[in-house]
């Protein structure tokens, strides 16, 4: 675990990769290279459901970014990242593993993806539980090591603050 951590470190901090990738419709891409991208508006690259999901965690619809560019369908937009509040992309979490996890609620830690045995993410083996659970809360602390972890083993991450249009470049 230790190594995947700094490898995503070293990732974030090497000159060269400060940018990640916001991909969008063509005929979105004016718009966003003017006035930026906004948390709380547009589609998301999963299907209804997944997003509304998503969005319930968060309590708004975030920007989602990707570390290659072209991950995701559309025009993949560079993003400088330097300074922003990467969290993890939590439904690209849910795909990662064999099956998908079940969402769990404990008192303590709120809720959790619970992955059966057997099925659990082999990227996300430093950070699960005994009980093979990850906490969204823990996922969406800005560098927390689950935070880190999952932004890590996705390739992806949501930042939820608007990002301006000088941060942003074709």
């Amino acid at each position: 675990m230790k190594i995947l951590l700094e490898n995503w470190n070293n990732f974030l901090n090497e000159a060269e990769q400060t940018v990640m990738y916001h991909s969008t419709p063509e005929e979105n891409v004016e718009a966003i290279l003017a006035d930026g991208l906004k948390v709380g508006t547009g589609q998301s690259v999963y299907t209804g459901r997944h997003a509304q999901w998503a969005d319930r965690q968060y309590d708004t619809r975030p920007i989602f970014l990707s570390a290659e560019a072209g991950q995701y369908e559309g025009i993949p937009l560079k993003v400088d990242v330097t300074g922003l509040v990467l969290v993890a992309d939590i439904a690209s979490v849910s795909d990662l593993g064999s099956e998908p996890p079940s969402m769990d609620y404990g008192f303590k830690e709120g809720f959790m993806l619970k992955w059966s045995k057997g099925t659990e993410p082999k990227e996300l083996a430093g950070v699960l539980s005994s009980r093979r659970e990850i906490a969204v809360e823990r996922m969406l602390t800005p560098g927390s090591e689950e935070a880190v972890a999952a932004i890590a083993a996705t390739g992806t991450a949501a930042v939820l603050e608007n990002i301006p249009a000088e941060r942003i470049s074709r």
